[in-house]
């Protein structure tokens, strides 16, 4: 997928300072629903028959037609290319509404409201929302980690000021015994004193997040631009 994104970058000038893309991976979004196996097979074609239940064309002869980069595309070109759009689009719809997804992932989209536990099935430690950006690294800390179970957090509430924000060491300068904590991290309370503002970014390990389920609708208008990107890129 990252390689087809480089190449459409180079293909089209429009897209060319676009630094990133929100892609959501099917296979991956069902398996993680338990609609699908890992054994079994991911194809487009696949999906749409075990998800939807019915049948996908993908004739070979068109597939591999030397017309594709003819323009304008022949009808029979833009009906297949139609219906992969189409067709991942159902399969997007059916799944959230078949099992109803309840784990952040790396892929969760941008401004969806989150919850950071103090640790995994533990309190809420602070509320607040996934970043619009996802840097390689904030502060000296590594977002982009090759495990992908980094987030980073803009944080707008906190609920347990003496929480660790484990991933946020403190500096070599000594600090008193009494702010340190355990793993010699910074406390949420003092990346809050550091801001400048009332909100202020974290990284946080993908398994202390939570969907914030105060905010249910909030959740599903972010997935539904995410998506709606997609498509819209897809189409290009």
């Amino acid at each position: 997928m990252k390689g087809d994104l480089t190449r459409l970058k180079k293909q089209f000038n429009q897209l060319a300072g676009q630094s990133s893309f929100n892609i959501i991976d099917l296979k991956d979004y069902i398996l993680r629903r338990g609609i699908l196996q890992r054994k079994e097979s991911g194809s487009l074609v696949a999906l749409v028959e075990k998800v939807l239940g019915l049948y996908l064309p993908k004739d070979d002869a068109i597939r591999k037609n030397e017309q594709w980069e003819v323009i304008p595309l022949a009808p029979e070109l833009l009906h297949y290319a139609a219906l992969d759009v189409y067709a991942s689009r159902l399969i997007f719809e059916r799944a959230t509404n078949i099992a109803p997804f309840d784990q952040v992932t790396v892929q969760t989209p941008p401004g969806t409201m989150v919850a950071l536990l103090i640790q995994s099935g533990g309190n809420v430690a602070a509320y607040g929302r996934i970043s619009k950006t996802q840097p390689a690294s904030l502060g000296g800390v590594r977002v982009r980690v090759p495990t992908k179970s980094r987030l980073v957090v803009d944080v707008d509430k906190v609920v347990i000021p003496s929480a660790a924000a484990i991933l946020h060491l403190l500096p070599q300068s000594p600090l008193p015994s009494s702010q340190k904590t355990k793993a010699g991290a910074f406390t949420l309370a003092q990346l809050q004193a550091a801001s400048s503002t009332d909100t202020f970014a974290v990284v946080a390990p993908v398994k202390l997040l939570t969907f914030d389920h105060q905010n249910p609708v909030c959740c599903f208008l972010s997935s539904a631009i995410i998506f709606s990107n997609c498509i819209l890129f897809s189409e290009l």
